[in-house]
């Protein structure tokens, strides 16, 4: 039903409002749980975000008709002011569209730099499910803007001849408005498909990389068995229980399982590392190093771990 509406020869504004619906989250897509979405949704939550931010210039449109009623007494100074009014609010929506495209693309930058530090974390071995979102530019179609009249006072002096052109700037106006909505659709998925390769490059990179380390016991594990870094003479019983006990391997699932994370506290962890690195990418040209990104993911987990489990005292007791 959208690809017929986005692709057949007439459109309208005022069609879109009746059929599109409020989302809280215009990106919602691309949350760590939109999986369940499909290219529709998100043609919808994107198509939904740029309709609202013309609701004002729509109502503008309507009234500067409603004003011109062909029934009514009209003012000279309505009929004079007519013209300059519609090519105000066409300048007013230019500039709405512009500031909402602005805005969800460093939305859109954000949760994909959100969605690839949590993939670090949960799922490193697996391909971006961002991969759903790479062709959706070409589901909706980027069209030439329709010309909208310009009437004179002639043109509308008239009673009955301003009706006319009343509906005909009705129908003009709506599939003007319209048609600025989905190129500015269009602008926004393009940018965000440009995001996603460079997104897709980097992970390829990242965790390869990440392949590599681990293949060489990673950080932890070198810094657990460097002699300069820990000295092991210790009657503790702990302790001793820790390196050669045989309840070692107990312990350590006891503290592993104490260390379990559930999915918010990875969506936080993802934000404060990205928060942290703004305004220098996570992904892309010019992103942060490795070394740089594992050290903030990893002071990031800590803190988050510190904030959620009482380590002082009876961390290992049951």
């Amino acid at each position: 039903m959208f690809r017929k509406f986005l692709t057949r020869r007439s459109i309208s504004y005022r069609d879109a409002s009746q059929r599109l619906r409020p989302s809280l989250d215009a990106l919602a897509f691309l949350n760590a749980d939109g999986a369940g979405f499909t290219q529709q949704d998100a043609i919808d939550q994107l198509h939904n975000a740029v309709h609202s931010s013309l609701e004002d210039v729509q109502k503008a449109f309507q009234l500067v008709f409603e004003q011109l009623n062909p029934e009514a007494n009209v003012s000279d100074r309505i009929i004079l002011d007519a013209n300059r009014q519609i090519r105000t609010e066409q300048s007013r929506a230019r500039n709405l569209v512009a500031l909402r495209q602005e805005e969800l693309n460093r939305q859109v930058r954000i949760k994909l730099e959100n969605l690839f530090i949590q993939g670090l974390v949960q799922s490193p071995h697996q391909e971006p499910a961002v991969r759903a979102w790479e062709n959706l530019s070409s589901r909706v179609i980027h069209r030439n803007e329709p010309s909208v009249s310009e009437y004179s006072y002639e043109d509308l002096g008239n009673p009955e001849k301003r009706g006319k052109r009343i509906i005909t700037w009705d129908i003009e106006t709506n599939e003007w408005l319209e048609t600025l909505c989905q190129n500015n659709i269009h602008e926004i998925m393009t940018r965000m498909e440009e995001m996603i390769k460079d997104y897709k490059d980097t992970w390829v990179e990242v965790t390869g990389e990440l392949r590599k380390r681990a293949s060489l016991g990673g950080p932890l594990f070198q810094q657990v068995n460097d002699p300069d870094v820990w000295n092991f003479e210790s009657e503790d019983p702990t302790v001793t229980n820790l390196l050669e006990g045989d309840k070692a391997l107990d312990i350590a699932n006891r503290i592993l399982d104490r260390f379990q994370m559930v999915n918010q506290d990875i969506v936080e962890v993802a934000d404060t590392v990205r928060a942290s690195l703004d305004p220098v990418p996570v992904f892309g040209i010019n992103r942060v190093a490795l070394n740089e990104l594992e050290e903030l993911l990893a002071l990031a987990i800590a803190e988050k771990l510190r904030d959620t489990i009482a380590v002082e005292s009876g961390f290992l007791s049951l």
